[in-house]
């Protein structure tokens, strides 16, 4: 069995479908234990329950041979790249040890003891994960553009002007989601990929500027937030609204950071 952790989410919905065709038994494991209509005639098998409770995740890995960890936590109340990238994912490991499974972890591009918050988050995690003792695979993804295309959209408003905070001209390695999903199904399904860190390349290389200037309204163009402010904001937001400093300081390294993916 292959219980996917976050089964409902953005990759895990698009990955559950993939791994159910091969003829895998397939657990989805939730936050609210429910399934999206996509998904209710595929799995019967599903757990309530939140990398962020420990507690809970002995049902979400019981039985199964291998779990995938398609978590991802940056805003929502206790949410956040070290609630649930770190700490949800050690649990998350130390839970499928007990269980006697292994782990698929679902990292990011550039993950490492110097990146962002996010990046910092999922290396740690995947440290931990490598020193487990259990089989494992990371797979490394760029970000994801249906991901950037619904923030952009979520901004534009009934005007259909999506805000774009910064200049939004620095290019960043993109993929769509089904890609990740099947590589992710991929290394499920492959054995001998364990111990190894599968790096995902990029679709292509997008400015947030054109990826707005694609979904504006028509005749209307993406508005800007300049840097200085969203600086200010990453600073005066943090200890009001984490969630809302946390985005703008992940702005400001998405506008200012090398992101962009030779060759693609």
């Amino acid at each position: 069995m292959i219980s996917v952790v976050g089964g409902t989410g953005r990759l895990g919905a698009a990955l559950v479908p993939m791994l159910t065709a091969t003829g895998a038994e397939v657990r989805v494991v939730s936050r609210r234990g429910d399934l999206p209509g996509g998904l209710g005639g595929l799995v019967r098998d599903v757990v309530r329950a939140d990398v962020r409770e420990p507690a809970s995740l002995a049902a979400a890995v019981a039985g199964a041979e291998l779990v995938v960890s398609a978590v991802h936590g940056l805003t929502g109340r206790g949410v956040s790249p070290e609630s649930v990238d770190h700490r949800g994912n050690v649990a998350l490991v130390d839970a499928a040890r007990a269980g006697g499974a292994g782990v698929v972890l679902v990292s990011v591009r550039g993950a490492g003891p110097a990146g962002n918050e996010l990046q910092r988050a999922k290396w740690r995690a995947e440290e931990h994960l490598r020193a487990s003792g259990i089989p494992w695979t990371v797979v490394r993804a760029p970000a994801y553009l249906e991901l950037w295309q619904d923030v952009l959209r979520r901004s534009a408003g009934r005007g259909g002007r999506p805000v774009v905070l910064g200049r939004g001209v620095n290019p960043i390695a993109m993929v769509g989601v089904d890609a990740v999903a099947r590589a992710v199904a991929d290394v499920c399904l492959d054995d001998r990929l364990r111990g190894r860190v599968v790096d995902l390349p990029a679709d292509q290389n997008l400015t947030l500027d054109a990826l707005a200037a694609s979904i504006s309204a028509s005749g209307t163009r993406p508005r800007h937030v300049p840097l200085p402010v969203v600086r200010a904001l990453g600073q005066l937001l943090r200890p009001v609204s984490p969630g809302a400093a946390r985005v703008a300081r992940l702005a400001i390294w998405m506008d200012t950071a090398p992101l962009q993916a030779p060759g693609a």
